[in-house]
């Protein structure tokens, strides 16, 4: 049944889906994003299993065995069976420290899974807007291009009756052939922005729907950088980094070993030994781990410090730039576009009496189409910022 419905589900994405249907299935299907679980998932086994204690060591063994008369044990006092146990016991919580060194390694895991989820669905978010504003591209410019041999036709006809130059005929064919070469440049951007959706999402989608409403954004740049996954899971480092050093001193002080045996003689009383051991710590290795961890931490603060600079700096420049690209569309829909239709209806009005406002109505047309280019332009700009801003939302 699992197996139906999962056919199902790509057999409906293998023909069209919307935006918000691509990012929704590539957060589910990105291999990626499932091996940040799984190694959350390890490390909290790690965590568990470094809050044990060892396992006792259990020995037994034969002592002073004769080569001469190997199966007689009454021969000395010091024959003897022997089973001893012995347990290495922890001290100053080094248990507790490596749990929680393997704990905090599990939440930078979370942090970096929401991290590249965060970036994820900026990408596809971007890479899908691309797509739809790339069709809108083909389409105006194929608009563009048959205006243009239009315009052409007209212009022949000038040009016979001696009303325009040659060269203007040859800047028409070479418009033209430029909008054909940017035509082909654009179906080629389409299909491979599709293969780039494809490879991130794991869906076969063939056509990506949505709107390009300028979407609002609002942004608290101070709380956003704060609570951002990238900065969270380096804050994690830091308090890992902070049980790392508690952790070789405590090392500073030797684990203890205890041992009991149990020695069993034929002729002669049994007994019992109790001993215990510890390595004696003169080396100073400890101590040389503990500046190094010290210095580690030195580098993950000035990392950090750099982080939220850096991202704070960025945010400041993707809101400017989605601002400015917002009031450049702004302009184009309430100046530039009413004045070209407006020059339109004046030229058709005229056109009527004058050849030549012939020709100026495909100019217009024309110009009215480089606009509605530079339009989308301000559009892509928009969009790309947009996406990159949900970077830095949750």
């Amino acid at each position: 049944m699992r197996t139906l419905l999962l056919a199902l589900v790509l057999l409906s994405f293998s023909h069209a889906a919307t935006v918000e249907e691509v990012v929704a299935q590539t957060l589910q299907n990105n291999p990626t994003l499932q091996t940040y679980t799984l190694r959350a998932e390890k490390f909290t086994l790690e965590a568990e299993k470094n809050g044990l204690w060892d396992d006792p060591v259990l020995g037994a063994g034969i002592n002073d065995i004769q080569f001469e008369r190997p199966f007689e044990r009454d021969l000395e006092p010091m024959q003897t069976h022997a089973l001893t146990l012995s347990q290495t016991i922890p001290t100053r919580g080094k248990r507790s420290l490596k749990s929680a060194i393997s704990e905090e390694d599990r939440k930078i895991e979370r942090q970096k899974q929401e991290a590249y989820k965060r970036l994820l669905r900026s990408k596809v978010l971007e890479l899908s807007y691309r797509y739809i504003i790339t069709g809108k591209r083909i389409g105006i410019l194929t608009k563009r291009i048959a205006n243009l041999r239009r315009m052409h036709k007209v212009m022949t006809y000038l040009y016979e009756s001696s009303k325009v130059p040659r060269t203007a005929l040859l800047q028409n064919r070479s418009a033209t052939e430029e909008a054909r070469l940017t035509l082909q440049k654009l179906h080629y951007q389409k299909k491979r922005t599709l293969l780039e959706i494809q490879k991130l999402a794991f869906i076969p989608v063939t056509e990506i729907s949505g709107a390009l409403t300028p979407p609002k954004v609002s942004l608290d740049i101070d709380q956003s950088v704060q609570k951002h996954p990238s900065v969270l899971a380096l804050r994690a480092a830091v308090a890992q980094n902070e049980r790392r050093i508690a952790l070789e001193e405590a090392r500073q002080t030797s684990d203890l070993k205890v041992g009991v045996g149990y020695y069993q003689r034929d002729g002669r009383p049994d007994y019992m030994s109790v001993n215990f051991s510890m390595p004696l710590k003169i080396r100073g290795k400890e101590e040389i781990a503990r500046k190094e961890w010290l210095l580690e931490q030195k580098i993950l603060r000035l990392k950090l410090k750099n982080l939220r600079h850096t991202m704070r700096h960025e945010a400041e420049n993707l809101l400017l730039a989605y601002q400015t690209a917002k009031r450049n569309l702004k302009r184009i829909d309430q100046k530039l576009l009413p004045l070209s239709r407006q020059q339109g209806r004046l030229f058709r009005l005229y056109a009527r009496t004058r050849d030549n406002h012939t020709l100026k109505i495909y100019q217009n047309r024309d110009d009215y189409l480089k606009l509605q280019l530079l339009r989308l332009d301000e559009m892509q700009q928009l969009f790309d910022t947009y996406a990159k801003i949900s970077y830095y939302k949750d």
